[in-house]
């Protein structure tokens, strides 16, 4: 018995049934806006009726050169990726950006021993556009991108010269967070850096091992930390020299980064006292503004307040009280000093890398960091899950958050809030970020320049792991 296989309809068929052309057809699927409503709802049923899919894939490839594919690079496993809840929102805002396009993430999940996926996986991904998810400088991955010719997009790093690029304010953001633990009395810090390949394994750090690390953003959140607490630091503590400016005793001001990316610090120590011109001036995507700090008249307790980022330029919040709780552990966004800010005393600091970049992974760091004699009064964290694994940890050693111990985190992600206690953290909009790279992947895929670099704010949300020393 022979069996005949039934004829796979084709888009001429579905343009004979309506009566209409194969470019109509098309249209339907390729260029909808170029079809009223009606008459698109008529070609898809007439389709749906014969069985027609719709146009081949590969064949559409072929006589367009695009894939609608767009390659993410990631530095690490799928497994540690999705383990970082910051990643997940911010992929997951790109792809919503990006399918109305009929465009769809390729995944190329690191792999080589420099950080990145293999090279000769970017050299052979189907793929019409790059976007680098925090990369390592020097990652080969991005040698291979160069040499197709790839356009690029970065999310947070690293800074690539005339590369479209979307981070966020992280030396302004660590600065916030460390000025909420000073006012709120505490001398003895621990910053607990995130896994950047400084130390295999992790371990503890010196402010100069942890200016050359191969992650621009734990080098940016390790100096807005070390530029407030160093002026504080006593002969125990880590100095920043060489992340300021070369002055361990000043640039405690930040002049944050406008939407060109640049960025400078300040010296602030305009009367000669190493604890003057504690405020910052906050960034502006349309230039610049001024701020608040201004100790150089040798007022002790003038101006203590931040200005916090905006992207408007155009708002201001101190970090302190909140809604005039002196204990600083309420909830919502610091915003107002209630009265002086005593800041006198010498800080001790120390820095832990954490081995990895799961909460698990970063308990070793922990255990390190809380088993110091004198142990840290208060963490300051690189992201919202090595604060959790701190918390994790205090717990474990019956020790009390917050009362014998401070933590702040930082990104805000969904776990800050329901955490116990929740979490002090410094926010960045992670959704706005996805959404500001699609947005750059398709005015690249259209044919225009890469546009400046941009950041997105940050401010301080004071929850209850943060309280007085």
């Amino acid at each position: 018995m022979t069996s005949t296989r039934r004829r796979r309809p084709t888009l001429d068929d579905v343009a004979e049934a309506v009566g209409v052309s194969r470019a109509t057809v098309s249209n339907a699927y390729n260029r909808p806006d170029q079809l009223s409503a009606p008459l698109r709802e008529q070609v898809l049923r007439a389709a749906k009726e014969l069985g027609y899919a719709g146009p081949n894939p590969t064949a559409r490839s072929l006589a367009t050169s695009r894939t609608g594919a767009i390659a993410v690079l990631l530095d690490t496993s799928l497994s540690t990726a999705f383990s970082d809840p910051a990643l997940s929102v911010t992929l997951d805002a790109l792809a919503r950006a990006v399918d109305p396009g009929g465009h769809a993430l390729l995944l190329l999940p690191g792999g080589d021993p420099r950080g990145g996926p293999p090279a000769e996986r970017v050299l052979a991904a189907q793929a019409d556009i790059a976007v680098a998810y925090s990369l390592a400088d020097g990652t080969p991955a991005l040698d291979a991108v160069h040499e197709r010719g790839l356009p690029l997009v970065v999310i947070d790093q690293p800074l690539l010269p005339g590369t479209s690029r979307i981070g966020c304010q992280d030396r302004q953001g660590a600065a916030l967070a460390a000025r909420h633990l000073l006012e709120l009395g505490h001398r003895r810090f621990g910053i607990f850096a995130a896994a950047s390949r400084v130390m295999p394994g992790g371990g503890s750090l010196t402010a100069e091992q942890g200016a050359a690390a191969a992650f621009r953003d734990t080098r940016e959140r390790l100096a807005g930390y070390l530029e407030v607490l160093t002026p504080f630091a006593g002969a125990g503590g880590s100095s920043a020299a060489g992340l300021v400016g070369g002055n361990p005793g000043g640039a405690t001001g930040l002049i944050s980064s406008s939407a060109s990316g640049t960025e400078s610090g300040t010296a602030g120590s305009a009367g000669g006292n190493p604890s003057d011109a504690t405020g910052l001036i906050s960034s502006s995507a349309g230039g610049t503004e001024s701020g608040t700090a201004d100790l150089a008249s040798g007022n002790p307790d003038g101006a203590m307040g931040l200005v916090s980022s905006s992207a408007s330029g155009a708002e201001s919040s101190a970090m302190g009280s909140v809604g005039g709780d002196p204990s600083g552990a309420g909830s919502g966004v610091a915003s107002g000093v209630a009265g002086p800010s005593p800041l006198a005393g010498a800080a001790d600091v120390v820095i832990e890398e954490a081995a990895g970049l799961s909460a698990e992974s970063a308990m070793t760091g922990a255990f390190a960091l809380l088993g110091r004699t004198p142990r840290p009064t208060a963490l300051l964290c690189m992201s919202d899950q090595l604060a959790l694994a701190a918390i994790a940890v205090a717990r474990q050693l019956g020790i009390r958050v917050p009362e014998e111990l401070s933590v702040v985190g930082f990104d805000d992600t969904s776990v800050a809030g329901w955490s116990e206690p929740p979490l002090t953290t410094v926010r960045q909009d992670l959704a706005a970020k996805g959404r500001i790279a699609g947005e750059l992947v398709l005015h690249l895929l259209a044919g225009t320049s890469p546009a400046a670099p941009d950041e997105v704010p940050v401010e301080l949300v004071v929850r209850a792991s943060t309280a007085r020393a």
